[in-house]
């Protein structure tokens, strides 16, 4: 069954890619800051793998780091189906089997490490986005959206799911990973364009993508988190003629990250049984 979901995900994503206009795809003018972009990129998403081993570990279940990285690639282009549900039960379901330990729990588990993901990356909000009131605001919704998974944990099986310890481990972690991104990010800009920016827009990918996680009908946050980055880079004053270009370079240069992952887990797909 769980074959012909992986099977499913990987014919919707290309499906909804194949609609991106990569004729805007801009000429690149600096290789070297394109190459160290990729290597930040691709540090950062190998790294997500041990976010999901300290929660799994929380509630003492203990997998290999490959096992974690396998469970993440084979479902994370779920997160292109609506919904956004597939990436997060997809990988609770992967453990679950290897495990039996009940998806449910795993699930809820994984949800908690998600709204962690999302909360970390809105603590860069007030450095860029918008006025300072807003970014405020943003961040206190996604604070209390946190708020509310911990009440429903609670209400549903009796307890936290994950132990505080574990996601304030889960928030450094993906602070750091969410940096690794937005310098990759700035590097990818400063691969397209010869003009010089400001540090500062290493902000705006963590921003942009934490706020497109929680458009839950926008397939793998298509559209949202393109409007988000088009409005950094409005406001930090890049040339509105190459700002599509890098909007739609954003995306190549992420999914090549998460197509990594992917392809790991295909080919360790044949270590593990899936039925």
């Amino acid at each position: 069954m769980l074959k012909i979901l992986v099977y499913a995900i990987i014919f919707i994503a290309l499906v909804t890619l194949s609609r991106l206009d990569y004729n805007l795809l801009p000429a690149i003018e600096s290789y070297s800051y394109l190459i160290a972009s990729v290597a930040l990129l691709f540090l950062g998403v190998f790294l997500q793998p041990l976010a999901w081993l300290i929660a799994l570990r929380s509630i003492g279940v203990r997998i290999p780091y490959d096992f974690s990285a396998f469970s993440i690639g084979i479902s994370i282009l779920g997160k292109y189906l609506p919904g956004k549900v597939w990436a997060i039960v997809g990988r609770a379901g992967v453990v679950s089997k290897a495990t039996d330990v009940g998806i449910k729990k795993l699930s809820l588990v994984s949800l908690f490490a998600q709204a962690v993901v999302v909360l970390s990356g809105t603590l860069f909000l007030p450095f860029y986005y918008y006025d300072w009131l807003s970014a405020l605001l943003m961040s206190l919704a996604v604070i209390l959206f946190a708020v509310a998974c911990v009440i429903a944990a609670r209400h549903l099986i009796g307890a936290l799911v994950v132990e505080l310890r574990a996601l304030a481990l889960i928030l450094l972690l993906y602070l750091f990973i969410w940096l690794l991104w937005g310098v990759g990010f700035l590097f990818l800009v400063r691969a397209i364009s010869t003009s010089s920016y400001d540090w500062v827009l290493l902000t705006v990918f963590p921003s942009s993508a934490s706020l497109s996680i929680l458009a839950l009908f926008s397939p793998g946050g298509l559209g949202v988190r393109e409007a988000f980055i088009a409005i950094g880079l409005n406001t930090a004053a890049v040339d509105s003629v190459v700002i599509p270009q890098l909007v739609v370079a954003s995306r190549v240069w992420f999914l090549f990250g998460e197509l990594a992952i992917f392809f790991f887990a295909l080919y360790r797909l044949k270590s593990y049984t899936l039925r």
